[in-house]
């Protein structure tokens, strides 16, 4: 059986029986069209960091990001309703200014106080 469903300004096209095609037609169904943030577009993110994947949506406006989860029985992704769209908040990052003959507690660790997005 094949279905076809448009959604995300592009058209799924799902293969399998109807018992494997409406959990994946569920997932896609689930995904929000805009950012309910800001009303921006949506996109699939992946990324691969160090070896770990990590799979997501991303809002194209305000880079509001919400991170897909990962069945541990069988692999699959699927959105956790309980978490909300998170928004990259530069003033939360802990960098803490001791003053310009001091070392920070950050500096002696890579990256501690840079935090990205996604």
């Amino acid at each position: 059986m094949k279905y076809k469903l448009n959604r995300l300004g592009g058209t799924f096209e799902l293969e399998g029986t109807l018992k494997e095609i409406i959990p994946m037609a569920s997932l896609i169904k689930s995904i929000p069209e805009v950012c309910p943030l800001c009303q921006g577009g949506i996109n699939f993110h992946y990324r691969k960091p160090k070896g770990f994947e990590y799979y997501s949506l991303k809002c194209n406006k305000c880079h509001a990001t919400k991170n897909f989860s990962v069945a541990q029985a069988d692999n699959a992704l699927y959105l956790d309703y309980k978490k909300e769209f998170e928004v990259f908040n530069k003033e939360a990052s802990p960098v803490v200014d001791a003053g310009p003959d001091s070392q920070s507690e950050t500096d002696s660790i890579p990256n501690a106080g840079l935090r990205t997005p996604f």
